[in-house]
């Protein structure tokens, strides 16, 4: 490979990129220079750059430095890169997070970057895999005489319009789509990743990633200058149209830059047992671009959107593979990774069709990691693979409880009972009736058997699926009872007004729920597992995570959001239109009434006036008389 970049591209020793002898013009792309320079002496000085880094974790300050610098980054290509051959291309490699990824994948890479900066941060990066090489150049320019199996464009294709030679009347789109297919090998693939014009999450009011403003996508805002975004019958057409037929699409949520989770349109066909709502809708809460008020409920839109089959049209953003020829079809469906963890806890959940059926399995991301907390020893991931079953994922249920108007203290009751005899049946060999109070030992096996991993069918049946973690040893049920509540509890990120006398505080609730259980756990109860989860979350963070006891009495928010806010204006600008009426009526009738009023006392004054005349006239007669007589 260093052959071939030798023909065109001068080596730097001192960055560790090859670029164009002479060249110095900048590139318009860029995070700031402070951002950058901050980034760049952080992966300088980190004497772990790999994926898996906690120095680099542990800078991580803003969203900047979360993009280029989290592990989650590599998720986007996670699913897919046991099927991707080298040599690779990336096209916009920025700061190295996807090169490096690729790199310890064991792939030799060309890592194609506009900003000598970035590139030279990238290169920073990987300054310890000779296999990735750094090319400073805008893409326009790059030829080295190679044909590539694999071409990325990550989070690249949008800006063609931005940075593309505009001296043609094609779209810069489409030149650079033809640039890219006359480096692919004949049986390469091309692989894009690139927001959804009209995902979910911008009907909802995020903000538009590249023109900054919410419904700018939606409302086709881009302009022949500026970055652009596509549906996904656009996208494919756009790829067809290079011919690049052969399409096998994904979909991460919350969106391709840190995927929590990714979907196959297999994933997405009715005949798979698993309802998907659940992870999908789990994975978009963790979204760290929300505006703070959504015009909608997403969590609840979704559920609607899949039970209607239109994931692959309103996900956020699409990973998309592309050739001339047909793509190796894999027997994955889906995958889970979840959020930051000490990578020894990094787990990875694959979904996928053999000849038995659907099936979910678990395996460690980083199997040779090891544990960074003494503490992490008593702990350990139950990893294998099970049959994927069909049902409602019983966290879930609680946020429909809640969201509406009126709900009580009784609901949530039924809705935890429902956990509580599927527990206590797993615990006690199927015996549902089975007591057990709170300070009852049970096996730590259990200690993952909540409602969060609780399936209930159609016909009420149940299945504990996804049960991750063991504790050696036993512990108390009630610790079980209060993770189980206060992760679902948490779950509820607003709800609607609840009945008089239904505790809306999360300790309280969680307490009302134990009491509905016949439970005698009390407030001191509740610290004592609060401090529990708090070591165990720390254990399998890797470091000190201290919990807020504050939280423990704060209450859920009322569900508001803009439209809900605007019919509250509405409602309070018809009462005040209301009282305004009722006020112009109030007048008016009072100014009849002073109208009347008057009218009577100037009809009074009038003949009371005529009266003195008359008496002024008598007056004057009498004293005319009495002078005559005189």
């Amino acid at each position: 490979m260093k052959t071939a970049l030798s023909s065109q591209y001068q080596y730097n020793a001192e960055t560790n990129t090859w670029a164009r002898p002479g060249q110095s013009a900048s590139f318009g792309y860029s995070d700031g220079d402070q951002t950058e320079n901050h980034i760049f002496r952080v992966i300088r000085g980190a004497k772990d750059k790999s994926v898996t880094s906690g120095e680099l974790q542990d800078a991580i300050r803003d969203w900047a430095t979360l993009y280029h610098l989290s592990s989650e980054r590599a998720n986007v290509l996670r699913p897919i890169a046991d099927r991707l051959e080298g040599p690779i291309l990336e096209i916009g490699s920025g700061c190295g997070a996807i090169s490096r990824f690729l790199g310890e994948q064991g792939f030799d890479v060309v890592a194609v970057e506009g900003s000598p900066r970035r590139a030279a941060i990238g290169a920073a990066r990987c300054q310890d895999l000779p296999n990735v090489n750094f090319v400073a150049d805008p893409f326009q320019n790059f030829d080295i005489g190679q044909k590539f199996k694999t071409i990325t464009l990550i989070g690249v294709l949008e800006y063609a319009r931005m940075f593309y030679d505009r001296s043609s009347i094609e779209d810069p789109i489409d030149m650079m789509l033809k640039k890219v297919t006359s480096l692919l090998e004949p049986d390469g693939v091309l692989v894009i990743a690139i927001e959804n014009q009209i995902g979910l999450k911008y009907f909802a009011g995020f903000p538009e990633d590249h023109i900054g403003q919410p419904m700018a996508g939606i409302e086709s805002r881009y302009t022949a200058t500026s970055a652009v975004t596509f549906g996904k019958k656009e996208l494919g057409e756009r790829m067809a149209n290079v011919g690049l037929d052969k399409h096998e699409w994904w979909y991460p949520f919350p969106d391709y830059k840190l995927p929590v989770s990714v979907l196959s349109d297999e994933a997405l066909k009715d005949e798979v047992p698993a309802d998907f709502t659940s992870m999908i809708s789990g994975a978009c809460a963790t979204d760290k671009q929300a505006p703070r008020l959504p015009y909608f409920s997403m969590d609840f839109a979704w559920k609607a959107i899949v039970r209607n089959n239109l994931v692959d049209e309103l996900a956020n953003s699409f990973v998309l593979m592309a050739s001339a020829k047909d793509i190796a079809k894999p027997t994955a469906i889906g995958f889970h990774y979840g959020g930051p963890r000490d990578p020894a806890f990094k787990k990875t959940v694959e979904f996928g069709k053999e000849e038995s059926g659907y099936y979910v399995e678990r395996r460690k991301t980083y199997p040779d990691a090891v544990a960074k907390s003494s503490e992490a020893r008593h702990f350990k991931l139950a990893l294998g693979r099970e049959p994927l079953y069909a049902g409602l994922t019983w966290r879930e249920e609680l946020r429909y409880i809640m969201m509406k108007d009126g709900w009580t203290a009784d609901e949530t009751g039924v809705w935890v009972k429902v956990w509580w005899d599927a527990f206590k049946k797993q615990v006690s060999n199927g015996d549902a009736s089975a007591r057990i109070e709170h300070r009852t030992l049970v096996s730590g096996v259990h200690l993952d058997a909540s409602p969060r991993n609780l399936l209930v069918a159609a016909d009420g049946s149940t299945n504990f699926i996804d049960q991750e973690w063991c504790r050696e040893g036993e512990v108390e049920a009630g610790y079980i009872l209060f993770r189980s509540l206060y992760d679902a509890i948490l779950g509820v990120s607003s709800c609607g007004n609840p009945a008089a006398d239904t505790p809306r505080e999360v300790g309280a609730l969680l307490l009302s729920m134990a009491r509905y259980l016949g439970l005698s756990m009390n407030e001191d109860d509740v610290m004592r597992y609060f401090a529990e989860e708090y070591r165990f979350q720390s254990a399998v963070h890797g470091k000190q995570i201290s919990g807020n006891l504050a939280v423990l009495g704060k209450k859920l928010p009322p569900r508001i959001t803009p439209v809900s806010m605007m019919m509250q204006l509405e409602r309070a600008l018809k009462t005040r239109d209301e009282e305004l009426k009722q006020i112009a009526e109030a007048t008016d009738q009072m100014r009849t009434k002073v109208s009347e009023f008057n009218r009577s006392l100037e009809a009074k004054l009038g003949e009371a006036h005529r009266q003195l005349r008359e008496k002024d006239e008598q007056i004057a007669t009498l004293l005319g008389q009495r002078s005559g007589a005189a």
